[in-house]
């Protein structure tokens, strides 16, 4: 199940663009209608990760029709760099769940995985700026 799981974040990076409006954008997801249930409740630690970034409000996932639903500050941050943003988010928990096997507590790897977007998180924060 767990490699299931690790594939699908891997899928996630190569996500697209649906329909967006300032301040919304919903984007599709290869592999988000193959997370196995139990898995699903992570969720709320993905919009924890994803809101670290200054101008993310909410996110929602919807596993049946494998879409994402992004909410944020126009003003703040644009469209594509949002877009960027959640790919380094799912790039870092792909890694994690891939490389960090050594870690079988869920939590022990969402933490890891909080760490690591916080280092990613000034470098991107940083890009934005310049």
């Amino acid at each position: 199940m767990k490699q299931l799981l690790t594939e699908a974040f891997i899928k996630f990076s190569r996500i697209s663009v649906v329909h967006s409006l300032p301040g919304r954008v919903r984007l599709h997801v290869p592999g988000l209608k193959k997370v196995p249930d139990e898995y699903k409740h992570l969720e709320t630690e993905l919009l924890e990760l994803v809101t670290l970034l200054p101008g993310v409000t909410d996110l929602s996932l919807c596993f049946v029709s494998g879409r994402a639903l992004l909410h944020y500050d126009a003003e703040a941050i644009s469209e594509p760099r949002l877009v960027d943003w959640f790919n380094e988010v799912w790039d870092v928990l792909a890694t994690e769940l891939t490389n960090r096997q050594d870690l079988q507590d869920e939590k022990a790897i969402i933490t890891h995985a909080r760490k690591e977007i916080r280092r990613h998180i000034k470098a991107f924060t940083h890009e934005l700026s310049g």
